[in-house]
């Protein structure tokens, strides 16, 4: 899916230099050093897959092609746990975009964004049919303070994403910006899944229209789509976030999300009455979970 998606694999050590994880901004509490490393400046096993990710998006840039979309699949390794005498290991998974995204001829070259990431991880998680995938706004480690969040998989964190932290390009000598994801593999995939299932599709025609909220930028924008999605109910068939915007006319630390919403019957064309009952209900829905005002 990420090949798809315009993502390269690479395959990078499994030894770090202490350095490499303090580039990347990580502080790990305990790491598994090696005895008698072949380079005495990569001396421990890699706690993450980031770090080294990263080197090769740096290396990329070094040599003039600082636009990459890198991935990598692989083991990471913690110190073992009380009396065991082997690391325990983990399969990660790990993705990153860098600088702009090529999009010439076809309309103008664009710096990649947030958006980058969440989209390949929503599309992966589509493909695999995990059925409760959710993004909850944190500070995490080597990501931007308020660019970042946990990936949970069924309520359980398994991930971040985010934008890489300013420092981090810095340190890195990347070319901002810097778009990144890791994810514990095994446990992403040992979600719950959707059964894959036949949909009917509708011969009738669709009825699409924009909703904008004002709401406290600490609100998640998937948390007021998840609210959309419960209140729009079966005829909802589609709804994804379009626009963020935020100013000083909105008053102090709010935002504005806007959602595109596609409702559709399976047996009849939808009456204009019909759509503004299931509108009103949307709103009223975001209004009364989010303390939300509808943005005219």
């Amino acid at each position: 899916m990420l090949v798809g998606a315009g993502y390269d694999e690479v395959f990078t050590l499994p030894l770090l230099a202490p350095a490499d994880l303090a580039h990347a901004g990580l502080q790990p509490s305990a790491v598994i050093e090696v005895e008698n490393p072949l380079r005495a400046e990569e001396s421990i096993l890699r706690p993450a897959l980031l770090p080294g990710l990263l080197r090769a998006v740096a290396y990329n840039a070094a040599h003039g092609e600082p636009a990459v979309a890198l991935f990598e699949s692989g083991t990471v390794f913690a110190p073992p746990p009380e009396g065991a005498p082997l690391p325990r290991e983990r399969r990660a998974l790990a993705f990153a975009r860098a600088s702009y995204a090529r999009r010439a001829p076809h309309e103008p070259d664009r710096a990649v964004d947030v958006y980058d990431a969440t989209a390949a991880l929503t599309a992966l998680a589509q493909e695999l049919r995990v059925t409760d995938l959710q993004l909850e706004a944190a500070s995490i480690d080597g990501f931007h303070p308020t660019r970042a969040a946990r990936v949970l998989v069924d309520g359980n964190v398994v991930g971040s994403v985010g934008e890489v932290a300013a420092g981090v390009v810095d340190a890195l000598s990347l070319v901002a910006p810097v778009v990144a994801c890791e994810l514990d593999a095994d446990a992403f995939l040992a979600g719950a899944r959707t059964a894959r299932a036949a949909r009917p599709v509708s011969r009738f025609p669709a009825s699409n229209i924009d909703l904008a909220f004002v709401v406290d930028d600490r609100v998640p924008a998937a948390a007021v789509q998840t609210t959309l999605v419960g209140a729009g109910g079966d005829l909802l068939e589609h709804v994804a976030l379009f626009d963020v915007f935020r100013s000083d006319a909105l008053g102090a630390s709010k935002v504005s999300l806007a959602f595109a919403l596609r409702f559709r019957a399976l047996d009849r064309t939808l009456t204009d009455d019909e759509v503004s009952t299931l509108r009103q209900k949307c709103i009223d829905a975001v209004v009364a979970a989010h303390a939300a005002e509808l943005r005219s």
